[in-house]
């Protein structure tokens, strides 16, 4: 577990499976988030984000989670300037 360093809020540090970015995810599940863990490998936590389909689909108990940038008041702070 890590901290946010703009609003000290603990955040979950993943890697998306798609594109092997860093994301932070709020710990706690929440029943509208997008993304799911889906592996480990090593100490890298592999998540998932849940398409359309998907989430139409998800009947099964797996935790949802979203990311921090949603939750983050300071979340623009952290984005990069488009060029």
């Amino acid at each position: 577990m890590s901290e946010c360093k703009s609003c000290s809020a603990e955040i979950l540090w993943c890697t998306t499976d798609k594109n092997h970015k860093n994301m932070p995810l709020d710990p706690e599940p929440a029943d509208d988030g997008v993304w799911v863990k889906v592996r480990l490998e090593g100490e890298a936590r592999i998540i998932h984000r849940l398409t359309t389909a998907e989430l139409e689909a998800a009947r099964d108990n797996k935790a949802r989670y979203h990311s921090h940038w949603e939750s983050c008041p300071s979340a623009a702070e952290h984005r990069k300037a488009k060029s």
